[in-house]
């Protein structure tokens, strides 16, 4: 059986006099893959990132949080905060669980200040174990 490339199948490869070979790594970067969509990976992976609403807590939890967090202060106890962190890119946001103890609390910012000079909002104040 022919082929209509019988005549030629057989030839040496033909080596140009004016230009080198190109390198083996070069010629598997022509070949490397490429994203036709520049960030959709990330937009991917921020839209599947989860959130939770901001927990609410009722009047009864507020006063014990409070009673806590004088006892916290007066005694200079070691406290484990649970606390809301907002999300900055989404609505909702995280929890976050902090050993520490509280340095003062700033009632004109509405906040309180750690012993490491980190700030967190009342509002953000889940949870105070001792």
């Amino acid at each position: 059986m022919s082929t209509p490339y019988d005549d030629i199948i057989h030839l040496p490869r033909p080596i140009s006099k004016n230009h080198l070979p190109m390198p083996r790594e070069k010629r598997a970067s022509q070949f490397a893959p490429f994203s036709a969509l520049s960030g959709y990976s990330s937009a991917i992976e921020e839209a599947s990132r989860i959130t939770i609403p901001r927990p609410e807590l009722d009047i009864q939890e507020l006063e014990l949080l409070n009673i806590k967090l004088f006892k916290a202060l007066s005694k200079n106890l070691s406290v484990k905060l649970t606390i809301f962190v907002p999300d900055d890119l989404k609505d909702g946001g995280s929890l976050k669980n902090i050993q520490t103890q509280i340095k003062k609390i700033d009632e004109f910012h509405q906040q309180i200040v750690l012993i490491s000079e980190e700030k967190i909002p009342l509002e953000n104040i889940l949870q105070i174990d001792f």
